[in-house]
């Protein structure tokens, strides 16, 4: 199975294993796709033809493992073109890209999730306000006009109007 980035991953074992087979399966449906006569559209212009299949299935064992395994880069490559190519193809028919998880994982995800964004949450708010703000300013500064920043990074019309009274008194 493709080993998850630590941007998906969370604290819980079990959890982690739910994504990453659910994302390794969907992406084993995608590679059900490639043919004989279109598997050079999924590589480099200049890869050699006579690596491509064995490369192919080299995905194909990595995303049935039980075990996580990275990606060598060009099978990052590969995996690049077949989400695009699932994109372009599911806009040109008006077609969702969303699959949903079965009802149990959903719900177990959901708790994990719940459990450590709360904890999260609880933790890092204060330097989240402090993020958002400073990228409020510099967007100010860039010219862009102030209510459409503050929808861009979410802050109070509290927090706007004491930006634009410090911004009044600084001019």
């Amino acid at each position: 199975m493709l080993k998850i980035t630590d941007y998906f991953q969370t604290k819980d074992v079990e959890a982690n294993k739910i994504i990453s087979s659910f994302i390794s399966n969907r992406l084993l449906e995608m590679m059900g796709n490639i043919q004989d006569d279109t598997l050079s559209d999924y590589f480099p212009a200049k890869y050699p033809a006579k690596k491509q299949k064995p490369v192919i299935q080299d995905l194909s064992n990595l995303l049935k493992a039980s075990k996580p395994y990275s990606p060598a880069l060009i099978m990052e490559y590969i995996l690049f073109q077949l989400i695009n190519s699932k994109i372009e193809h599911c806009v040109d028919n008006e077609t969702s890209t969303i699959a949903r998880l079965p009802a149990p994982d959903w719900e177990y995800l959901l708790g994990i999730y719940k459990k450590e964004y709360d904890t999260y949450e609880e933790a890092h708010d204060e330097d989240a306000k402090e993020i958002a703000y400073e990228v409020f300013e510099k967007l100010i500064h860039e010219g862009m006009p102030p209510e459409k920043a503050q929808a861009i990074v979410n802050i109070t019309d509290e927090q706007l109007e004491i930006f634009l009274q410090s911004l009044k008194k600084s001019i």
